[in-house]
């Protein structure tokens, strides 16, 4: 049921134009980078997967733990934007409004995991 959500919105464009669908999913994460911008492009530059690697390899540590439930969902959000908006590789200001509003929601996950201890009790 969780999935079907996007999938259903997905198929209008997937019948459309599948390549492109899937182009524009993957934009933020493959386009390059023409200027120095961000600490990803610093760190690890602006060309090819090897860059893009520590991002990817971020994104998908954070999507491993909040699966199996070690994250709660405001603080793996939090952490999926973080790497994103860090790693990239061109920045924009609204990454960093979005991980400061994200980091003011983190302590709801503390919140909402002593009261499921609390209840359990």
């Amino acid at each position: 049921i969780l999935v079907s959500v996007p999938v259903m919105t997905s198929l209008p464009f997937l019948m459309w134009s599948a390549e492109g669908y899937v182009k524009s999913i993957l934009f933020s994460m493959t386009r390059f980078a023409y200027v120095e911008q961000s600490v990803g492009v610093v760190l690890f530059g602006s060309g090819g997967i090897l860059s893009r690697l520590p991002m990817l390899l971020g994104c998908g540590l954070v999507y491993l733990l909040a699966w199996r439930g070690i994250l709660g969902r405001y603080t793996s959000s939090m952490l999926s934007m973080l790497v994103f908006g860090l790693l990239t590789p061109v920045f924009f200001v609204q990454y960093m409004v979005w991980i400061i509003a994200l980091i003011l929601l983190t302590p709801c996950d503390m919140f909402m995991r002593r009261l499921a201890r609390n209840a359990e009790v």
